[in-house]
């Protein structure tokens, strides 16, 4: 009788053999080595949400303009995840509504003026204008212009005292003159302030007075009133002057 032989499987035997228990059983056989699996190995569909770790998936896994709305959730975006230099000026809004009129500038980076009549009077906060701000001789009364009359510009008794520069009198010392004789008096303003008006008065009543002149001097930017006159009878002559506060 022939003796009973035991013999070593082949390698290609070994590896069929444990492919044939790996698909009667089910049970999975891990790839050998790093990165093995590729797209093909994956049925389509199959990858879940929970298959892939939190934060794994990054900006250069996302294709260009995939994104849509609907991929982004709700009131989720800030100012700083959006560059503001890439926005458009936006058309209109609801509190935009009242500010067409408020410039004339295309964009609000590039704002430099008001529209005409585009500010009224409810826009300026009560004493926000300075005399400054208002150009020599601007205000007139009425204002008279290419467009019809559309009245003053300054309501009727809405300037008062306390809306005036200050207004004061100077006096000259008092000029001692014979009877007769030509004498000359001048009362000058505070340096800088500017004469409205003057005149002069003898310190006593005398017959037969007669003035030279009374006048504001110089002619240009007055800031003295000068008299010339003479009396009858032994005298004094004062000049004065109503000077305006610069």
């Amino acid at each position: 009788m022939r003796g009973f032989f035991m013999r070593r499987p082949s390698p290609a035997m070994a590896v069929a053999f444990v492919a044939l228990l790996a698909a009667l059983s089910g049970t999975a056989i891990a790839l050998p080595g790093a990165n093995s699996v590729d797209s093909g190995d994956i049925i389509n569909g199959q990858v879940k949400r929970k298959d892939i770790r939190n934060n794994a998936v990054t900006a250069k896994k996302v294709k260009n303009g995939s994104l849509a709305g609907a991929d982004i959730r709700d009131d989720s975006l800030t100012g700083l995840d959006i560059d503001e230099s890439t926005l458009g000026q936006v058309p209109s809004a609801n509190t935009a509504g009242s500010a067409n009129t408020a410039t004339t500038a295309t964009t609000a980076t590039t704002a430099n003026g008001v529209a005409a009549n585009g500010v009224n009077t409810a826009a300026i906060q009560d004493g926000a204008v300075t005399g400054a701000k208002i150009a020599d001789d601007a205000v007139t009364s009425p204002k008279i212009g290419p467009e019809a009359i559309t009245g003053p510009d300054i309501a009727a008794d809405a300037v008062g005292a306390s809306e005036l520069k200050g207004i004061y009198s100077a006096v000259s010392g008092g000029t001692p003159a014979a009877a007769n004789m030509f004498v000359g008096a001048t009362a000058t303003c505070n340096p800088g302030d500017a004469v409205l008006g003057g005149g002069f008065a003898w310190q006593n009543d005398a017959d037969e007075i007669e003035t030279v002149y009374s006048t504001p001097d110089p002619l240009t930017n007055p800031n003295k009133w000068i008299v010339r006159s003479r009396s009858g009878a032994a005298n004094t002559l004062f000049a004065w002057a109503v000077c305006l506060a610069a």
